[in-house]
C-alpha cells in the first residue's frame, strides 16, 4: 500500500523545532495502545542519525556496509541502508504491515496527512507544507483534538482498506467422497454458488487450492497452495501473501447457504484495531472459514505455517482476533455441507 496513494492508516505530526511534537506524539501512543492498537512511530529529520555508538560492533560493521540488526527477549533493532531499489517511504511501507497506525514525527515534504504544531506566535503553517488537516496553537490543548482526528484517520484508513474474497477449493472432502466445490445445487457448483455471493462485499473473487476448478468457475482466478504446506491455511497464506495489501473473507466451498446478509454483518464487524472477525456459533469454537482478515495478520501466518500449526482456529487467542457470536437468524450461512447425508438434508 502506497502510503502517498492511500495514507489514512499514516498521520503526522508536523511542525518547527521546539513545538511540541514529541510531547504531544508521546501522550498520543500512550493513549492509543492503552485502546489496544498497536503504533509505530519514525522520526523524519534532515541530520545525520545518532542512534549508535562510534567504535561499538553495530556502528563499525554498519559503516563496513552491513545492515545491522540486534535483537533479545523483549526488543528488535534494525538500521540499514538506503538503496535506490528501496519503494518510496520503505519503513512507513513496512509498518503499515504489521501496525494498525503509523505516526510521524516530522515528514513536512511527505505526501500524508499532517498535524501542525505551531510555536508561540505562529499564526499559520508555512506555505510550502501540504496535507496539512489541522493547526494545534501553542496555548491550545492538543491531545484530545489530535485524538480525534488521528482516530477519523484510522476509521477511513480500514474502510478505504480492498476487500478481496477467497473460496478454498483445496480439501480432500474425504467424507463426501467426491471434491465439495464441484457438487451442483441450484444449476451451480458449490464453488461457483459461494463466489457469487462474496461479490456482494468482495471486490474481487479468486478460488484458493490445489484442487479441481468446475467447470463454471472458469473465469476465476485460482491461486495454487504454496509448496509444502496444506489445510486451509495454505489457501489462506497464499491469498494473503499474492494481494499483502487487501483485507480478505475467506469461506470454504462447502457452504452454500453463504447470504448477502450474513457477509454484510461480518464486514460491519471489522474495526481498527481487529486483524481478525472470527464469527462463533456457541461461543467457544471460531468458525476460520467464513470469516475476515485484515491485512496485518499475514506475519502471524507465515509465523504459525512455519511453526507447523495449520489450523486456523488456533488462532482464536491472538490478541488481534475477535471472536463475535453470529446473530441467530443467520448462523445457517456458516453450515459445512461435508457428507451425503448433509447433501441429501440441503437438497
Amino acid at each position: 500500500m502506497d502510503p502517498a496513494t492511500n495514507p489514512a492508516r499514516v498521520i503526522a505530526v508536523s511542525g518547527h523545532r521546539n513545538s511540541g511534537k514529541t510531547t504531544l506524539v508521546e501522550a498520543l501512543t500512550r493513549r492509543l495502545t492503552a485502546e489496544g492498537l498497536r503504533v509505530a512511530w519514525i522520526k523524519r529529520t534532515h541530520h545525520a542519525l545518532q542512534i549508535d555508538q562510534p567504535g561499538k560492533d553495530t556502528d563499525r560493521l554498519f559503516n563496513a556496509g552491513a545492515d545491522v540488526g540486534m535483537e533479545s527477549e523483549e526488543q528488535h533493532f534494525m538500521r540499514r541502508h538506503p538503496t535506490p531499489l528501496t519503494a518510496r517511504m520503505p519503513i512507513i511501507q513496512d509498518m503499515l504491515q504489521t501496525h494498525d497506525l503509523v505516526l510521524v514525527e516530522g515528514g513536512k515534504p511527505l505526501p500524508i496527512p499532517k498535524v501542525w504544531c505551531a510555536r508561540p506566535g505562529e499564526p499559520h503553517p508555512p506555505a510550502d507544507v501540504e496535507n496539512i488537516v489541522a493547526t494545534l496553537p501553542w496555548d491550545s490543548e492538543r491531545i484530545e483534538p489530535c485524538f480525534e482526528i488521528v482516530r477519523d484517520q484510522l476509521e477511513q484508513g480500514w474502510k478505504e482498506t480492498p476487500i478481496f474474497g477467497g473460496v478454498l477449493i483445496g480439501g480432500h472432502s474425504e467424507r463426501m467422497g467426491r471434491p465439495k466445490q464441484s457438487i451442483e445445487w441450484k444449476s451451480r457448483s458449490f464453488a461457483r454458488t459461494v463466489a457469487d455471493a462474496l461479490t456482494s462485499q468482495a471486490e474481487q473473487i479468486l478460488l484458493l487450492g490445489d484442487g479441481p476448478v468446475p467447470a463454471d468457475c472458469g473465469s476465476l482466478f485460482c491461486l495454487p497452495d504454496p509448496p509444502g504446506v496444506s489445510g486451509p491455511l495454505a489457501g489462506m497464506l497464499s491469498a494473503m501473501r499474492w494481494a499483502p495489501d487487501a483485507a480478505w473473507l475467506f469461506a470454504a466451498c462447502d457452504m452454500p447457504l453463504i447470504t448477502a446478509e450474513a457477509l454484510a454483518w461480518l464486514r460491519e464487524q471489522r474495526r481498527p484495531g481487529r486483524w481478525a472477525v472470527l464469527p462463533t456459533l456457541d461461543g467457544d469454537r471460531p468458525e476460520p472459514l467464513l470469516s475476515i482478515w485484515e491485512l496485518m495478520m499475514r506475519g502471524t501466518l507465515e509465523h504459525r505455517v512455519h511453526e507447523g500449526h495449520l489450523a486456523p482456529r488456533l488462532l482464536k487467542d491472538h490478541t488481534k482476533a475477535e471472536m463475535i457470536a453470529v446473530p441467530a437468524e443467520l448462523q445457517s450461512a456458516w453450515k459445512n455441507i461435508n457428507t451425503p447425508t448433509d447433501l441429501d438434508q440441503l437438497k
